[in-house]
């Protein structure tokens, strides 16, 4: 789940509740910098259409986990990073490939 205004109380709220139901939590804000222990902190200007799409693009791969099409447990997340030996290898025993992997 992506929670804009991440970084203010109901922005905090929010994903708090939706982390006690089981969701991956993203957080957006403007606030540079901010932490959060509910999930992933992303800054970026929500005013700037361009910036928030290049945000988007970036969480491409957490779209392939939420859509089903990886694994909670076997996804270029959590198995990054991918050493030059186990891209290289014969034996790729993954559900992505080698080049989503690599990238």
């Amino acid at each position: 789940m992506v929670v804009t205004g991440g970084a203010g109380v109901l922005g905090a709220a929010v994903a708090q509740t939706a982390k006690q139901h089981g969701a991956e939590v993203i957080l957006l804000d403007v606030v540079p910098d901010f932490e959060s222990t509910l999930g992933a902190t992303v800054t970026v200007d929500l005013t700037d259409a361009a910036a928030v799409d290049a945000c988007f693009a970036d969480l491409g791969e957490i779209d392939a986990v939420a859509n089903g099409r990886w694994t909670l447990e076997d996804n270029p997340l959590v198995n990054a990073p991918h050493t030059a030996e186990q891209l290289l290898a014969n034996d790729w025993a993954h559900g992505y490939s080698r080049e989503e992997a690599a990238y």
